[in-house]
């Protein structure tokens, strides 16, 4: 018996859908999830503003857009995407007919990283979903989705600006109006990244994220957001061996990833499809991840095209040993990939019970804070849900309206624990008792929520104490002579 092709897609939307729920149900997710929820919701308070930002800007952006809280968005568009990701690889596979589509929605159903990514706030799930309707649309020639979709890419993560050349390379290879593709395409390059607050061009605020962290890989002097322990580690092994430790903790971090990587390049090698070419596009920005970084998800944002990838060559095999070794390869690697689930929902568990604790320290702050105040902190979760913009010189004047928060006992005079209830944290001021006013300034600073970006270290890292440091003297405002 066959199943309709017409049911296909609302039965993957309600598998899809069942899986979310269930991954709720069973890991509790609560809070904003992720390696760095606070770059992308102070993105948004920072839009809001109107801050230029300093990270790709098309998540943040969309999550003030939408009606709501800012944080309740960005896990609405994490998830939505994360839902819809199945049907997009069945859509982009559909072109090669009604196996191999059923057969990409199916595996996509399946992939870890699906429910992992839907509960976080950060745009990992929605730039998969852009990576497969890429896909789908080289692979269609469809020149009224290519463009949009590539011009979307260079404001939605830092895989999307590699891409303007190499789709532009396709467009001049491709049959048809070249000239007004090319043009639509350079002309929005240019343009779009002004609209969402950077500057005409492709070299963006936000690329310097990708800049820093390429410079560790031959830089002598220690960046100052790696402790010491840590950076004579990393020196020692040199740019060769930097690259080496990368690939390696890559390749155990996302094995099954590269795994499905392997069979869909091997699949793809033996068969000698030239119609599967243009896939290979949004896959190149993947091996950035061996070089600048090397997280899980780095690697598993383009795991659903490699799946489309096999699903498509081994749906036209003819040979039934292909057909057999590579169907066993890729159920090894779906259950490769699903062992990995309870150790992810014991990490979104204690993820979400570290957040308890932040959001109370918050909103104890917000009843505090007036309208003109700022902060002093290291964790900038804080600001998550008291939007209160960052000091970034604490010898500044405005030091006198600025909530220092830092754990108790931390900090010396003449800085003044004003709130001490909460054990995790003290709201320190600073004291006229010990000090007299400073004398007015007259620089003017900008009230910005988010003041470093990736490998960049927030400006005053350096002079708020740790949890677990001795008490330190934190600088403070020189007074008039």
């Amino acid at each position: 018996m066959t199943l309709p092709t017409s049911r296909v897609p609302w039965i993957l939307g309600l598998l899809s859908g069942l899986r979310l729920l269930g991954w709720w149900l069973g890991a509790s997710p609560e809070g904003p999830l992720g390696s760095d929820p606070a770059l992308w919701g102070l993105t948004a308070l920072d839009l809001q503003a109107g801050n230029p930002p300093l990270t790709v800007p098309l998540y943040p952006w969309l999550m003030g857009l939408l009606p709501g809280q800012i944080l309740s968005n960005g896990l609405l568009l994490s998830l939505f995407s994360a839902w819809l990701l199945p049907l997009a690889g069945w859509w982009a596979a559909k072109h090669f007919g009604d196996r191999a589509a059923l057969w990409t929605g199916t595996l996509l159903l399946v992939l870890p990283d699906g429910l992992v990514m839907a509960f976080q706030l950060q745009p990992d799930a929605m730039t998969s979903l852009w990576a497969v309707l890429l896909t789908g649309s080289l692979l269609r020639s469809r020149w009224a989705w290519i463009i949009p979709l590539t011009l979307v890419g260079l404001v939605l993560r830092e895989h999307g600006t590699p891409m303007v050349p190499l789709i532009l390379l396709f467009s001049l290879l491709s049959k048809g109006p070249r000239l007004l593709r090319t043009s639509t395409l350079l002309l929005g390059a240019l343009i779009v990244p002004s609209l969402f607050g950077g500057s005409v061009g492709l070299d963006q605020p936000w690329s310097s994220r990708s800049e820093t962290a390429m410079s560790l890989l031959t830089t002598d002097q220690k960046p100052p957001h790696l402790r010491q322990e840590q950076w004579q580690d990393f020196r020692a092994r040199g740019p060769i061996k930097r690259i080496q430790w990368h690939t390696s903790r890559s390749l155990k971090e996302a094995g099954d990833a590269w795994g499905w990587l392997a069979l869909a390049a091997l699949l793809w090698g033996t068969s000698r499809r030239r119609d599967l070419l243009p896939a290979v596009l949004p896959i190149l920005p993947t091996f950035g991840a061996l070089l600048l970084w090397s997280e899980r998800r780095h690697v598993t944002v383009m795991t659903p095209v490699f799946v489309l990838i096999c699903a498509v060559v081994l749906a036209h095999s003819s040979s039934k040993k292909t057909l057999r070794l590579g169907g066993v390869a890729a159920t090894f690697f779906a259950i490769w990939g699903l062992l990995s689930l309870p150790e992810e929902a014991r990490r979104q568990r204690s993820e979400s019970a570290a957040f308890g604790p932040v959001q109370s320290t918050a909103e104890a702050l917000c009843e505090l804070a007036e309208d003109g105040d700022w902060i002093l902190s290291i964790d900038q979760r804080l600001i998550l849900w008291c939007p209160i913009p960052q000091l970034s010189d604490p010898t500044h004047p405005e030091a006198w309206n600025a909530w220092l928060v830092a754990p108790a006992h931390s900090v010396l005079g003449p800085w003044k624990p004003e709130h001490t209830a909460i054990k995790e944290a003290w709201f320190y001021r600073l004291s006229s008792e010990h000090l007299d006013s400073p004398c007015k300034s007259s620089d003017s600073l900008p009230r910005r929520y988010l003041l470093a970006n990736g490998p960049t270290p927030h400006p005053a890292f350096t002079q708020i104490p740790m949890p677990g440091s001795p008490p330190v003297g934190v600088p403070y405002p020189e007074t008039c002579p």
